[in-house]
């Protein structure tokens, strides 16, 4: 069972980018002119399918290239897996309702916490900063409009 993990990640990675995608796809694209908020969804969408495809196939044949050995986490490590994966998986679903600065703020606070920030003002100020950061650059800098979220009259 072991031996066969890496494959059994690697192709439900897969399907959680599928999910993503299709999810994605309730976006307008929009122009090259003036980018849709589907923009995003679909290149990050496209960049991970592509990655994790690469990763199915390095699974399946039972190598990898910087020869890493998988293990499976345990204790601490479930945790961190599964707050991440909940992350994305709630950033994706909750992203039309809530909007994209509150989601991507929850959803960087999950993770920040999880991954040992166990002081709770440097996580919030740690999340804020990036989902901050974030907006700024695709909402303003690249033009590419986000979700605003329906619960605040967007």
């Amino acid at each position: 069972m072991a031996k066969r993990m890496p494959l059994i990640v690697s192709c439900a990675s897969v399907l959680i980018v599928l999910f993503y995608l299709v999810e994605g796809r309730n976006y307008p694209l929009g122009s090259l002119g003036h980018p849709g908020p589907g923009l995003y969804p679909m290149l990050v969408g496209a960049m991970m399918l592509i990655a994790t495809s690469m990763t199915v196939v390095e699974a399946g044949k039972g190598t990898n290239q910087a020869g890493i050995s998988f293990d499976w986490p345990s204790g601490v490590g479930w945790w961190r897996v599964f707050t991440v994966v909940f992350a994305a998986l709630g950033y994706t679903l909750l992203l039309d309702p809530l909007g994209d600065l509150v989601v991507g703020f929850l959803a960087a606070l999950a993770v920040a916490w999880i991954m040992g920030m166990k002081t709770i003002w440097k996580a919030v100020i740690v999340a804020a900063v990036l989902s901050g950061a974030f907006h700024l650059v695709i909402a303003y800098f690249l033009g590419v409009p986000l979700p605003q979220g329906t619960l605040f009259g967007g």
